[in-house]
């Protein structure tokens, strides 16, 4: 039965615990854009486009965390931005952006957070009314959970042995506060007083006997401390990660905040890959980010608008010949700042 129940354990334990190749993902920064929508100035939606709305979702998440608008119009101002498309002012905008939510889930309770997104995107022309673009799009986004790991092995060690250390450095002034607390010299050598062939007054006692009580006091408090420091580490990470908080998709403005941003905690900050606030505001800002961007996808293929390649300033020679092919097929390209030094 023990032989059965061994290698069962070992492959519940390998379960629960995070792979190298898990704690390799979370730990791996986003990848790098290789290419941007960009429309040319040429373009008739080439700073004509202002968001009009977004309707099917509400303005905040207000107990669990959800697809919402205060999630979407960022995103999608920062990409119509960038992709030359925003007008400058409402008023100057010839069309008008129209955004209807089909599909706003947010993630449940458990380990793994996943969301959903389904959008329909329409642009019309204000004067008119006239459809000019309409496509819908659904993307899904995940935070996946950290499981135990090296990196809470090591923490876990690290709080024990700071415990015992303290527990050492208070060892020291405690033991001798113990055993000179019921020390009373006024009856040291008391039977032997009047006896002067058996001792003097100052004739020590038997030490053993005065201080084996107290002794076994202070070694007894002194194994259950350090017994309790070596559990006491363990046990706090441990409760770390089964807090409920980490399994639960609270709303959180600052969460969401943290996940516009691109705040990545990574395997050094277990707190917050674990906390279900920030990896449910991660999982829904993802399957958003990447409706935005099936958006601008479809509207460039629509419109015939091929994406710019971006590339190193400071590149290779096989680079240098790649932006003069480019500059020869008359297409444009756009580099990261020439100012950041080699």
């Amino acid at each position: 039965m023990r032989l059965i129940l061994v290698p069962a354990l070992a492959a519940a334990l390998a379960g629960c615990v995070a792979s190298r190749e898990e704690a390799r993902q979370l730990q791996a920064p986003p990848r790098a854009a290789q290419a941007l929508i960009l429309f040319p100035d040429h373009h008739e939606l080439r700073g004509a486009v202002a968001l009009d709305w977004i309707d099917g979702v509400s303005q905040h998440s207000y107990v669990l965390a959800e697809p919402n608008q205060s999630v979407m119009r960022p995103l999608i101002e920062r990409a119509l931005s960038a992709s030359g498309l925003k007008a400058r002012t409402p008023v100057r905008a010839r069309y008008g952006l129209q955004v209807t939510v089909d599909n706003a889930r947010g993630p449940g309770v458990g380990t793994d957070m996943h969301a959903a997104l389904g959008a329909t995107y329409v642009i019309v022309e204000r004067a008119t009314g006239r459809e000019v673009f309409r496509h819908r799009t659904a993307t899904a986004g995940r935070a996946a959970f950290l499981k135990p790991n090296e990196d809470d092995l090591r923490r876990g060690t690290q709080r024990s042995l700071m415990l015992i250390r303290a527990v050492n450095h208070a060892g020291v002034p405690l033991a001798a506060f113990d055993l000179f607390w019921d020390f009373d010299p006024t009856v040291v050598g008391q039977s032997d007083l009047w006896d002067g062939h058996q001792g003097q007054w100052w004739d020590p006692i038997d030490y053993n006997e005065w201080s084996q009580g107290d002794w076994n006091e202070f070694w007894e408090i002194y194994r259950y401390a350090t017994l309790a420091s070596l559990v006491i580490g363990p046990l706090s990470v441990g409760a770390e990660i089964v807090n409920p908080l980490n399994f639960t998709p609270f709303a959180s403005d600052s969460a969401a905040a943290r996940a516009r941003r691109g705040d990545a905690g990574g395997i050094a900050q277990a707190r917050r890959e674990r906390d279900g606030r920030d990896r449910a505001a991660r999982a829904i800002n993802r399957a958003a980010a990447a409706n935005v961007t099936a958006f601008l996808v479809a509207l460039s293929a629509a419109e015939d608008v091929a994406p710019v390649p971006l590339l190193p300033c400071w590149g290779s020679p096989a680079v240098e010949a790649f932006k003069a092919a480019l500059q020869a097929q008359g297409r444009t390209f756009r580099t990261d700042d020439c100012r950041t030094p080699l």
